[in-house]
């Protein structure tokens, strides 16, 4: 398991103008959500995540 803090990204683009992110997961998006358009106005905040540590093995 990996702990860590979430916060919000002020800099990141909304996923639909996010090319790199969009051609990954276009099939996936667009199967579960219609479009990107749709799935980033679902989903319009970015988080970062910052792992701070490592428990278990």
């Amino acid at each position: 398991m990996i702990t860590g803090e979430a916060s919000v990204s002020t800099t990141d683009l909304p996923a639909d103008q996010n090319h790199v992110y969009v051609e990954k997961y276009r099939e996936l998006i667009t199967r579960l959500f219609g479009s990107p358009e749709r799935f980033a106005e679902l989903y319009s905040i970015a988080l970062r995540i910052s792992p701070q540590s490592i428990r278990g093995h």
